[in-house]
């Protein structure tokens, strides 16, 4: 067996086990790890009981199940039934599924704004994305990439298994992304486009026309400083990043987090919002890739 590797957040390699235990690795791992609850009155447990008591009140009637809240239209579903060994079985009528689909259309919701941060390591994207949130004015989550990372088992990797690794990890968080803002929900996205196909990819995945594509600038020299000081980067990595991070060239807007704080930063990207271009940075790169 060759030499293994350990894969650390981010996606870069573990740099040892001298910073394994440090508090603001931990801190990142469980900060704001908030569950939601879901009890007695959640929808699911809800519409179960709704459909359990409408049967046993009478196996041979027409069921009447709710797609969604008490308070939204119901679709009236017939079932043919027949009874064997005391289980019902059941099966919906063409009618029937005609209108279920079509109701299930009539419910998707539109897609959510994407607000994507993209910048070095060190420059800031996350202190930015912290402050946003509290500030703007529907809500929102916040994706970074390094939640992804965390997620991942730590054990011993073959250094030549590490990229494919890496790269699966990097294309299902861009189909999360995806996903959460398909289903309505808007999104502050922290990321580093310091390989092409990374970019590529999220144009493709993503509505272009729902994307704030913000540049999170800052100078090497203090990128350098920060990764010193912070101690949980390996020595280089921003410079490493630094070219391809930004080569695409093309942004909404752009913020300097060595001249500006990244509450300054939040609040220019909120004033922004309202005054977003037509065609946005995405729709330009779609339409000619870069």
């Amino acid at each position: 067996m060759g030499p293994q590797v350990s894969v650390g957040l981010g996606g870069f390699l573990d740099p040892g086990p001298a910073l394994r235990g440090r508090r603001g690795l931990v801190d990142r791992l469980t900060f704001d790890g908030n569950i939601i609850e879901t009890g007695s009155d959640s929808h699911r447990l809800a519409h179960t009981r709704a459909r359990q008591q409408a049967i046993a009140a009478d196996k041979s009637a027409t069921v009447w199940a709710p797609i969604h809240a008490e308070d939204r239209p119901r679709i009236m579903i017939g079932y043919r039934q027949r009874t064997e060994r005391g289980k019902m079985m059941a099966a919906p009528t063409e009618a029937d599924s005609h209108r279920i689909a079509g109701s299930a259309r009539a419910s998707q919701p539109s897609g959510g704004l994407i607000i994507f941060l993209n910048g070095t390591s060190s420059s800031g994207k996350s202190s930015i994305a912290k402050e946003l949130l509290p500030i703007l004015d529907d809500t929102y989550f916040h994706m970074p990439v390094d939640a992804f990372h965390a997620m991942r088992a730590r054990r011993d990797i073959a250094p030549d298994e590490v990229p494919a690794m890496l790269r699966r990890t990097w294309m299902g968080f861009h189909r999360a992304v995806a996903g959460m803002a398909a289903g309505g929900n808007n999104i502050v996205v922290d990321h580093v486009l310091s390989e092409q196909w990374r970019l590529l990819d999220c144009v493709a995945l993503f509505a272009p026309e729902d994307v704030v594509l913000v540049g999170v600038r800052c100078p090497l020299p203090e990128l350098q400083r920060r990764e010193q000081e912070r101690g949980d980067r390996p020595p280089g990595l921003a410079a490493r990043q630094i070219t391809q991070v930004h080569a695409h060239g093309l942004y909404d807007i752009e913020c300097d987090t060595s001249t500006a704080s990244p509450a300054d930063c939040a609040q220019q990207i909120k004033n922004f919002l309202p005054h977003r271009p037509t065609p946005t940075a995405f729709e330009k790169l779609r339409a000619n890739p870069r």
